[in-house]
């Protein structure tokens, strides 16, 4: 996953998400070596910053708009 990726993730157990199974989508701006940094961008919640580990990952579109899974 590289800067600018659009993914789509659940949000942890320990965040006490309202409801588990919604996806969230968001765009990463930052890399780094166990997690990376995104962009909320859902509606209601754009520009929230929030950090996502490997494990919250359902699927990714990478740049050239490839979903990968």
């Amino acid at each position: 996953m590289s800067v600018g990726d659009i993914i789509f993730y659940k949000l942890r157990l320990s965040d006490l998400p309202i409801n588990q199974e919604r996806v969230w989508k968001g765009k990463i701006e930052s890399v780094y070596s166990s997690f990376v940094l995104v962009s909320s961008l859902d509606e209601g919640y754009e520009g929230l910053r929030e950090a996502v580990w490997p494990s919250q990952v359902i699927t990714a579109v990478y740049g050239k708009n490839e979903p990968i899974s």
